[in-house]
């Protein structure tokens, strides 16, 4: 949105005198932690596979860390139980993607896990749901890559596509895999994902 670096003076400011913009949310369908169909709403970001994973491992771990390290942290961690799943992803009807898996983020904001700019090309009010996939990669080659996240130049790497759209349809083939939104991690797959235009108001 725009805050990181503005002064406090122009924050004040910007509440005093900006015009309030409607903006959008994504809405998921999904299994929770009991079992059962949820809804729910998210304005930034969900994601799921290596990265709820290491969301989940930041969320039990020490809070007297902030900003990128806590994540970084997380990383390292799961990275011994590293996995690539089989996930089945569909974008307003058509399949995309079918194939091991190291995770997806459905976005509707441009960071996630500590300032990666995950989705460089996202904004948060044009009725659309940013896709990133990043397909199956080793520990090494993952560690070699992760920085090129922070700076949003992964979309030109070979494991990774980037899609638009409106609907998502995600499930997985053989096993349980954990899906976050918001940095919470509130259940697992299948889940189906929706924009919700125009949901909450915003000065900024």
């Amino acid at each position: 949105m725009g805050f990181h670096g503005r002064p406090v003076d122009e924050h004040i400011e910007r509440l005093l005198s900006a015009p309030v913009t409607q903006v959008d949310c994504g809405e998921v369908r999904f299994v929770n932690a009991a079992g059962e169909a949820t809804n729910r709403l998210f304005i930034n970001e969900s994601s799921l596979g290596f990265s709820a994973n290491t969301a989940d491992a930041v969320n039990r771990a020490s809070k007297h860390f902030r900003g990128k390290l806590p994540f970084l942290i997380g990383v390292i961690r799961c990275l011994s139980t590293l996995k690539n799943p089989i996930l089945r992803i569909s974008v307003d009807g058509k399949l995309v993607h079918e194939e091991p898996t190291l995770l997806v983020a459905i976005t509707n904001g441009r960071y996630f896990g500590g300032s990666m700019m995950i989705a460089p090309n996202a904004e948060i009010n044009d009725g659309l749901l940013d896709i990133i996939i990043i397909s199956k990669m080793s520990r090494l080659t993952l560690l070699r890559k992760i920085k090129s996240i922070y700076s949003g130049r992964h979309l030109s790497e070979p494991e990774v596509t980037a899609h638009r759209g409106r609907t998502v349809d995600i499930s997985a083939v053989t096993e349980e895999v954990l899906l976050e939104m918001d940095g919470e991690q509130p259940g697992k797959l299948a889940a189906n994902y929706r924009i919700a235009k125009k949901t909450i108001p915003f000065v900024f």
